[in-house]
């Protein structure tokens, strides 16, 4: 297949950038809002958020799995259409890439929020607030434009820098943690298995964007090997990082103060080191929201391009700069995601936060869905024992069920936005897959090794 490798570039994300892909993928805005979500759930939500973390795991492995059978670029798109055929692969393109941008709006609008906590010209009015995201978002397209390898360079870094802050309240705060204040069981009026579906639903955002390190696996060294490292490690890093988080937060502070607290993790820095924590823990969440945008962006700009050069896509969306880089679907998520936060500015920050991030969760639960089933459709990979095949089906089974569950907690409101955006991806397919008039067409030729030859 056509790759930016085959382009003149070389392969230049090795185990630690791929790593920081998943890490900064993943570990984004969500955990520094964790113990206010957690809060209201008690005792089920520490379950509902190991369950989720188990679930992420079998997400990842099945992940792993596929990226062992396809060491290739384009990760749930590549993995489905391979599995199930060129319509299939079309939705989970369609409906992957709707999720990436839509997510990428919902955190550029939070942007100007807490970064406004450090420099309050940065949310003084409706004005400011959206110059604000703007600005950052397009810096955002820039380092992605510029090139993969420099993309890799400054995740890794703010990855690295944001993560410190976290590992501090995680792994230094059980000191301060009153083992008596751990809230009840179950304080919720529903019933516990009502409470535990909810709490897995809201636990499994954190865990949306473990398949990072698969998108641009063209541009990783020894993907075969690296990525599904890369992706597994990444996911046990969140695991571990999540559980404290939570145990920590809900063990200083009550309960019903965390639910109320726009900035809970804050409260915790404040509460183990005073205004130095406080600090702290802000710059760590404007740099977290920084690098989780930067991440969308790269996949937002990279799943497009990989969909183009398997004909899913138009091939113009494959089209690369001089630096090997999808420059036009970076364009279009730039566009797209700014036109998300132009429509926004007028609105409550929160509430759009909150529409579009489970928006985007559902989104990436359908094709996580079909990544699991592929696994019983794809053969095995070149030497692969049968024990480990049976283990791979009996992970992707749990990866599966897990899926359902999410989509079955996110609420009616969701699912009908998320079937209308399905639907709207019909007409389109039929649009793209015929040919235009004359010598154009949308669809470039089909080369011998399944690719095709625009470039």
């Amino acid at each position: 297949m056509t790759s930016s490798a085959d382009a003149g570039s070389r392969p230049s994300l090795g185990f630690w950038r791929a790593w920081a892909l998943v890490v900064g993928g993943t570990m984004g805005s969500s955990v520094f809002m964790l113990p206010a979500l957690a809060a209201p759930y008690g005792g089920i939500g520490f379950v509902g958020l190991a369950a989720a973390g188990v679930g992420g795991l079998c997400v990842a492995l099945t992940f792993a799995a596929l990226a062992r059978r396809l060491p290739t670029a384009g990760g749930p798109i590549t993995y489905t259409r391979a599995a199930f055929g060129d319509f299939a692969g079309f939705l989970v393109a369609w409906i992957y890439w709707i999720g990436q941008w839509t997510a990428g709006g919902a955190i550029a609008v939070a942007i100007p929020g807490y970064l406004g906590q450090l420099v309050p010209a940065a949310s003084s009015g409706t004005l400011a607030t959206t110059a604000t995201a703007l600005a950052v978002l397009w810096v955002t397209v820039g380092i992605n434009w510029w090139g993969v390898r420099e993309a890799g360079i400054v995740g890794l870094v703010v990855t690295m820098l944001k993560l410190v802050p976290l590992v501090v309240v995680a792994f230094i705060g059980p000191a301060w943690v009153d083992w008596q204040q751990l809230p009840a069981w179950n304080p919720r009026p529903e019933p516990a298995l009502v409470a535990f579906v909810g709490a897995l639903s809201i636990g499994f955002w954190n865990y949306v964007g473990i398949e990072s390190a698969t998108v641009p696996a063209d541009d990783v060294i020894d993907a075969e090997r690296t990525v599904p490292r890369a992706t597994i490690a990444g996911v046990f890093t969140c695991i571990v990082v999540y559980q404290l988080i939570a145990i920590v937060s809900l063990g200083t502070i009550p309960a019903a103060e965390l639910a109320a607290s726009s900035t809970p993790l804050a409260d915790v820095g404040a509460y183990i080191a005073g205004p130095v924590g406080a600090v702290s823990v802000s710059i760590a969440a404007v740099g977290s929201i920084c690098a989780v945008l930067h991440y969308v962006v790269l996949v937002a700009g990279q799943a497009p391009a990989a969909a183009a050069r398997d004909g899913l896509f138009p091939a113009v969306f494959n089209r690369r700069t001089r630096h090997g880089t999808p420059g036009f679907a970076l364009l279009v998520a730039g566009l797209l995601i700014s036109a998300i936060v132009v429509m926004n500015s007028q609105e409550g920050l929160v509430g759009a936060y909150r529409f579009m991030a489970l928006l985007s969760t559902l989104a990436t639960m359908i094709p996580y869905a079909l990544c699991a089933i592929a696994i019983l459709l794809l053969p095995p990979a070149e030497g692969q024992p049968a024990g480990a095949r049976r283990a791979a089906i009996a992970v992707a089974v749990v990866a599966f069920a897990v899926s359902v569950v999410v989509v079955a907690g996110a609420g009616a409101e969701v699912a009908y936005w998320t079937l209308l955006l399905i639907l709207a991806g019909l007409p389109a397919y039929a649009l793209i897959r015929r040919r235009e008039k004359g010598d154009g067409t949308l669809f470039p030729a089909r080369s011998a090794d399944g690719g095709n030859d625009a470039n």
